[in-house]
């Protein structure tokens, strides 16, 4: 997980400052699609596009500003993390890897 958060946004951050959720499973057009959720506690660096890597269009926003049509793994872990978040996203199921989330459930009832 640092290693791609380094790779994809010039964040650093330190193992020890990263805590893995859980896993999300779910199918897409016939393709089963595995997704790990980490928090990020603390980082040095600023979120940057760097040159050669392909994640897409994306940006940062505070949680009570998310917008509208995010990415459906974006968006499933989110609620997972914190169902209160009002996203609309595809069901998956969810098993937690860290102390202190969720049992494990299918992310599919939130209004």
């Amino acid at each position: 997980m640092v290693r791609k958060l380094g790779e994809e946004t010039g964040l650093i951050a330190r193992s020890r400052d990263v805590r893995l959720l859980g896993a999300l499973v779910d199918h897409v057009e016939g393709v089963l699609r595995v997704t790990v959720g980490a928090l990020v506690l603390a980082w040095r660096g600023q979120p940057a596009t760097l040159p050669n890597e392909s994640v897409g269009n994306w940006s940062w926003h505070p949680l009570d500003q998310l917008p509208g049509g995010l990415f459906v793994c974006s968006a499933q872990i989110l609620t997972a993390w914190r169902p209160d978040l009002p996203i609309d996203r595809a069901p998956a199921h969810f098993t937690p890897f860290a102390h202190g989330t969720p049992p494990a459930t299918t992310v599919d009832c939130l209004a």
